[in-house]
């Protein structure tokens, strides 16, 4: 089966891949690419040969292959991708893209217009889903993203969510490839918190609030992808 994994950013994806690599497709049929910050880097030639192909993708800039692919992505409680994200860019030293996100809250995070915490921590998982997630290619209303974006997650084969994980990944092997190989590894890519780099987040009403307000729309299609998984 050809298979295309719709990467969100901070939702399990990075276990998903080395998972379905290791065990259902090797090294030269497998690909992964961020296709959201390397559109010029990206070898289309190379994709159409590919069996499994993962990455942080627009839909629309990959929507032309449904008809070879399979797709399928993972979402995640927003608040919990958030922190995670959060998280991520405080650890990535060395990742010139979260310099400054090293040197504000979490809280912070949400009032700063550094482009990077717009693109991730504000209805990201809509705009990739229904638009384009990089601010300046953006071109419809935010309420014009979500009635597309919920569209668009019926052209998915199937939908996992981070909260269970596992028992999702199962069912959806099963269906498709008809064998399981052992349990799945959730692989934790952002440093542990007995690392002197990990930064804990304390959270409050009003800090939940600012969350919730600036990724309303992420809330409404997470809620919408979770009414199709519960009615399949």
């Amino acid at each position: 089966m050809k298979l295309f994994f719709l990467h969100i950013p901070k939702t399990g994806g990075a276990s998903f891949h080395n998972y379905m690599s290791k065990n259902y497709y090797n090294s030269s049929s497998s690909i992964d690419i961020d296709g959201i910050n390397n559109n010029n880097n990206i070898d289309c030639g190379r994709l159409v040969k590919t069996d499994f192909i993962s990455g942080h993708f627009n839909f629309i800039d990959v929507e032309h292959m449904l008809c070879d692919y399979k797709f399928v992505t993972i979402f995640r409680n927003i608040l919990d991708r958030c922190i995670s994200w959060y998280r991520y860019s405080r650890a990535c030293i060395t990742s010139a893209v979260c310099v400054e996100n090293k040197i504000i809250s979490f809280e912070d995070m949400f009032n700063s217009t550094n482009a990077m915490n717009l693109k991730y921590v504000h209805n990201q998982m809509m705009w990739m889903l229904g638009n384009n997630v990089n601010l300046n290619k953006r071109n419809i209303s935010e309420k014009e993203c979500l009635i597309r974006a919920k569209e668009n997650l019926h052209k998915f084969s199937d939908i996992l969510f981070f909260d269970d994980l596992e028992n999702n990944v199962n069912s959806f092997l099963v269906s498709n490839y008809k064998v399981v190989h052992g349990s799945f590894p959730h692989l934790n890519s952002t440093r542990k918190i007995d690392d002197p780099l990990w930064c804990d987040v304390e959270l409050n009403d009003k800090i939940i609030s600012k969350v919730q307000e600036c990724n309303k729309y992420d809330i409404e299609l997470y809620n919408y992808a979770k009414e199709l998984k519960k009615n399949e």
